[in-house]
């Protein structure tokens, strides 16, 4: 992670890997062609058919949710894959690190620990995306820096 996106198909194959992949992307800035100009955006879906993207969905630092065809796009400043954790824009970090953590919760009570391979990778993906400050936050998780470690 913390590499750069290339082109917004390389962003769709993000958005359609992220369990595998986590992370987010996240852009400096993005100005669209009526002048209006968001920084540190946060790229949540890219709608494509095969070889074609057409719209892409933003979440600004405000918290704005925006869905752009790719046509009002003029310029995308600086794309990054990066981790949660490393995320600037707040509001989203918030949001998608909530949602790790529900789906972590969902993933230990399904199976009842991290006894097979295959969740324990899982389980250790969303914890390095984001951070063991954001899991320790939950009591239900102290378990985990011992039981991980073994």
């Amino acid at each position: 992670m913390n590499s750069p996106v290339h082109g917004l198909i390389d962003m769709s194959t993000i958005l359609q890997h992220r369990r595998k992949l986590g992370g987010a992307i996240e852009a400096e800035s993005v100005r669209l062609r009526t002048g209006e100009s968001f920084s540190q955006v946060v790229v949540v879906s890219a709608e494509r058919t095969r070889d074609h993207v057409y719209t892409v969905g933003l979440v600004t630092e405000d918290g704005e949710h925006l869905i752009v065809h790719t046509g009002e796009i003029s310029m995308i400043v600086k794309p990054r894959h990066v981790c949660v954790k490393e995320l600037r824009n707040q509001v989203y970090r918030q949001q998608r690190e909530h949602e790790l953590i529900c789906y972590l919760k969902r993933l230990m009570d399904v199976s009842d620990g991290f006894q097979s391979p295959g969740v324990r990778d899982e389980v250790l993906r969303i914890i390095e995306d984001i951070g063991w400050d954001a899991v320790n936050e939950y009591k239900e998780f102290t378990f985990l820096q011992k039981g991980i470690s073994a």
